[in-house]
Order: structure tokens, then sequence, then C-alpha cells
């Protein structure tokens, strides 16, 4: 297994993955190895560079590792979450587990913001 992280390993932050990283990961894929993409993106800005990557089949692991996915064509949205883990902010980040805890965020563009913050403006 081979984890890569995103922003200053794979790519600069705002650029698309480079063609010479694309056929890297292809050859260490077809070599048989498992290519796990982690990153403290959330896992939409996560899934963009998996397709540039073309993964469609395997893990990544996101939101700093609050969240774990499993890649599947056959999930409708591409996707099927494994973990999501769930902060209190308000307590000093302790873990909940009743559902009313902010979740690991939310992106648009690369803002992330957590849940319950208004958005920041792109």
């Amino acid at each position: 297994m081979i984890a890569l992280d995103i922003d200053g390993t794979l790519l600069r932050t705002g650029e698309p993955v480079p063609e010479v990283t694309v056929r890297a990961v292809r050859r260490v894929r077809a070599a048989g190895h498992h290519v796990v993409l982690a990153s403290g993106r959330s896992l939409v800005g996560v899934l963009p560079v998996a397709r540039q990557l073309g993964i469609v089949r395997g893990w990544v692991v996101a939101s700093n590792g609050a969240v774990t996915a499993r890649l599947t064509p056959e999930a409708s949205v591409g996707y099927v979450l494994d973990q999501v883990l769930r902060f209190d902010v308000g307590s000093g980040g302790r873990s909940r587990t009743d559902g009313s805890a902010r979740g690991a965020g939310r992106c648009r563009g690369n803002r992330e913001w957590l849940l319950g913050e208004p958005p920041v403006p792109t």
C-alpha cells in the first residue's frame, strides 16, 4: 500500500495533478500496489484528485483523518463512507456520539469550514 498526501506532495494547491505524477501513480497501481489518498482536505476536495489519478476503486482518508471512504463505482455517488468522526468544537474537541456534534467540514472550491459556521466567501 502506498499512502499519498495531496497538497504539497502530489500537487500544488489549486493546480491539477501533473501528468508525470498521473503516469507514476498508474504505473504503481498497474504493478499491483494499492494507492490511498490521505489529506487534510474534505472528501469533496479529495474526490477530484482521485478522478484525475484514475482512482475509482480503493480508499481515501480525508479531513485530517476524520473521514474514511471506500471509492467504488457501484455506489451512486462513487464512494461509501466507512467512518466519519465528529467533534464538538465547544468541548475541546472531544468526540460526540449522539449525532449533535459539528461535522468534519464542508467545502466550496478550496475553502473549508466547520458545519454550523458561515461559509467563507470565495
